[in-house]
């Protein structure tokens, strides 16, 4: 019978917390698995677990705990925005030129799933009876140049993005647009989880890959 061989050390994960479940008398004995959830605010790229092969040998590499951000948010036409970080928690600030005023969220918060909560504002209108521009998406089309009340704009994203938020809207007469203002995002699947470590404390997975354009 073939000699079964102990592993060595796997090593730790940066930004993550580990669990080693021993199979026999060695702490890496044959079929040890070692399983590494990342710390809150970053996501695993590649495989959660590992385990010992009758060779000496872990079956997989290593994962990486990569820090999760947030896309650059989009700016709407005529408004300025404070806040330069990208990172989980994070928190931005709107606010418009001259005597407009912000219509929508003043604050987003890029959360775990590495989107910014709510949905972009956008700036008053020159006087009364006009909305003011609802800017086009990053990755997005825009049809519709009227800011008058009734008028209407559509919106849509280029391939290998979907919409998020109302792809139609309306000048209403109190200045304002019906509906919430869009953005496109990537498709990318997002396999998400929040779970609870080894000590019972909240945790986080993300597992994104990138589908080709037409998914």
């Amino acid at each position: 019978m073939p000699t079964v061989v102990n592993c060595t050390e796997p090593g730790h994960v940066e930004n993550s917390n580990r669990q080693v479940l021993s199979s026999g008398p060695h702490q890496y004995s044959f079929q040890t698995t070692v399983t590494y959830r990342c710390n809150p605010g970053h996501y695993l790229l590649g495989t959660s677990s590992i385990s010992c092969q009758g060779d000496g040998t872990w079956d997989r590499s290593l994962p990486k705990c990569l820090l999760v951000l947030c896309d650059r948010p989009s700016m709407p036409p005529y408004a300025q925005i404070s806040g330069d970080r990208r990172t989980v928690d994070s928190v931005i600030r709107y606010s418009c030129m001259g005597q407009r005023k912000i219509i929508g969220n003043t604050t987003r918060m890029c959360q775990l799933d590495g989107q910014w909560s709510g949905s972009p504002p956008h700036c008053s209108g020159e006087s009364n009876g006009l909305c003011g521009d609802p800017g086009i998406p990053v990755h997005g089309i825009r049809l519709g140049d009227e800011f008058t009340v009734g008028s209407v704009v559509r919106f849509s994203c280029e391939p290998g993005y979907v919409l998020k938020g109302s792809p139609e809207r309306t000048c209403l007469a109190n200045g304002t647009w019906l509906g919430t203002q869009p953005e496109c995002h990537a498709k990318v699947a997002h396999l998400f989880s929040v779970g609870r470590d080894f000590k019972g404390q909240a945790t986080s997975g993300l597992d994104g890959r990138a589908m080709p354009p037409g998914f």
